[in-house]
């Protein structure tokens, strides 16, 4: 079975497709023609018609729930995360010094997929079985997929996310606890160095 990885899999070009052309009509305030959207998306019309296909997506950054939301109109689709909440890395250093504004760059997934996909919290993948399709999840259950995306992302080595095991990161409490006692240590800091002048350092 196909397992695919960071840009948008073939799979989803219909509905990439479908999305383009519904904001195209949108932004030249002209009514949608079906008839003329189906023929030029290749019989795909403005909503595609979901599929029974199972998703399964791994990592629940920004790049794992854009392809969830995505994923979620046309397909049943499960989304696979060890955190509790998705960490905006780029606002977080100044949650670092603020814990308040740390609690408005967790992301919950609650609202991601409101069109009946289902998100796995708490849980990480610990071994995929292509020739089975299937993945094998660390509390001893397995999901079977027909498309699997593998959006695991990278852990940075700074205080923008918690280490590993450095808390409970299956909850928002715990996460957030965890920048508390970074925001306490940056308060009795003499110095702060901040390396590199990208979108998260400026």
């Amino acid at each position: 079975s196909p397992a695919v990885s960071l840009p948008v899999p073939s799979f989803l070009f219909p509905v990439c497709r479908a999305r383009a052309r519904r904001a195209s009509a949108e932004r030249s305030n002209r009514p949608h023609r079906w008839s003329e959207s189906r023929a030029a998306m290749g019989g795909f019309c403005s909503q595609p018609q979901r599929s029974a296909k199972h998703v399964v997506i791994v990592g629940g950054g920004l790049g794992g729930k854009s392809m969830a939301g995505l994923a979620d109109t046309a397909f049943a689709v499960t989304l696979v995360e060890k955190r509790g909440a998705m960490i905006y890395k780029i606002g977080m250093p100044r949650g670092l010094v603020d814990t308040s504004f740390a609690t408005d760059c967790l992301v919950p997934y609650d609202k991601l997929m409101p069109n009946g996909g289902t998100v796995r919290t708490g849980v990480a993948v610990t071994r995929v079985d292509g020739s089975a399709s299937k993945v094998h999840l660390d509390n001893g259950s397995d999901l079977s997929y027909d498309y699997l995306i593998l959006a695991v992302g990278a852990r940075s080595h700074s205080p923008c996310e918690p280490p590993p095991n450095a808390c409970d990161e299956t909850s928002t409490a715990g996460i957030i606890e965890y920048f508390k006692k970074v925001c306490e240590e940056i308060k009795t800091a003499s110095r702060v160095v901040l390396v590199g002048g990208g979108p998260v350092g400026v």
